[in-house]
């Protein structure tokens, strides 16, 4: 059926290697990232320029663009990691989108419009859980398969910051998801590279237990309900962001304000006046 022939989303997609084995494995699938970066890295293996000779791996610097800190070895750094693309499949229907994915995959003609979405180390890149909830749910097919993989290390911004428990309840009682599998790994797994079988590059230990879930939509909401909601979340992002936007050109205003009476030698308002001295001080 529809299910069981029908696309796959990847958002987060990074460099696109997971959307691209779920394509050579026969489905349609669409990738996106907010990333101009990444996904300029991905065009260029998907079509070729890079990496095209197996015997002369492409190289990416991973660790260039890490904050300064916890490193063992500063040279180590300009360290390069080799990626093998001669496995690329061709002719496999994969298409790449740079996109935000509230405000891309929100829209309603992309209702229903795929059998499968997987997350993998996204979820909690989420300001607003519900929002990336309730845009799942609105892109998949009745019936369509949600897989995640990834840990909870919610983003600093994050409305909501949930346990794994927490987060069952939200998606089984909130969004009326089934659970077809739910587990949290027992071991860590190394993030970006092998901690333990290589030299430690950090002083701090870089690993994640993920959740990892497969759930089905089910329930009975209807199309309507689900939309309904979808609308109701993204009415309270528009009005957050306007909020937002009116505090930033007041504050703009004011700053404005004081540059001008500086300017024309009057003088800051009295909170930024004190009749302290120092012999009070002393």
């Amino acid at each position: 059926g529809d299910v069981a022939e029908g696309a796959v989303l990847v958002p987060g997609a990074g460099l696109g290697r997971l959307a691209h084995d779920l394509a050579a494995g026969g489905r349609a699938v669409e990738a996106a990232d907010s990333s101009v970066l990444m996904a300029v890295a991905a065009s260029a293996f998907f079509e070729g320029r890079v990496g095209n000779d197996p015997s002369a791996p492409a190289v990416l610097y991973p660790f260039l663009s890490d904050p300064n800190s916890n490193e063992i070895s500063a040279p180590r750094r300009l360290d390069g990691v080799l990626v093998h693309p001669a496995k690329y499949v061709p002719d496999i229907r994969l298409s790449y989108f740079v996109a935000d994915f509230v405000t891309a995959y929100a829209r309603p003609e992309r209702a229903s419009s795929f059998a499968v979405v997987t997350t993998c180390f996204f979820i909690d890149t989420a300001k607003n859980l519900y929002e990336y909830i309730a845009i799942v749910r609105h892109l998949l097919l009745p019936g369509g398969i949600w897989v995640n993989v990834g840990p909870l290390q919610w983003h600093a911004g994050a409305m909501l910051t949930p346990g794994t428990d927490e987060l069952k309840m939200i998606l089984e009682e909130e969004f009326e998801f089934e659970v077809k599998e739910w587990s949290v790994d027992e071991n860590a797994v190394d993030y970006r590279y092998d901690e333990m079988e290589k030299e430690p590059r950090y002083t701090r230990y870089e690993g994640y237990r993920p959740l990892r879930f497969v759930l089905q939509k089910g329930g009975n909401k209807t199309k309507d309900d689900d939309e309904n909601l979808l609308g109701r979340i993204m009415q309270l992002r528009k009005e957050e962001e306007e909020a937002k936007n009116q505090m930033k050109e007041e504050e703009d205003a004011e700053g404005e304000k004081l540059t001008n009476q500086n300017d024309e030698g009057g003088h800051f308002p009295d909170y930024y006046d004190s009749n302290v001295t120092i012999e009070e001080i002393e």
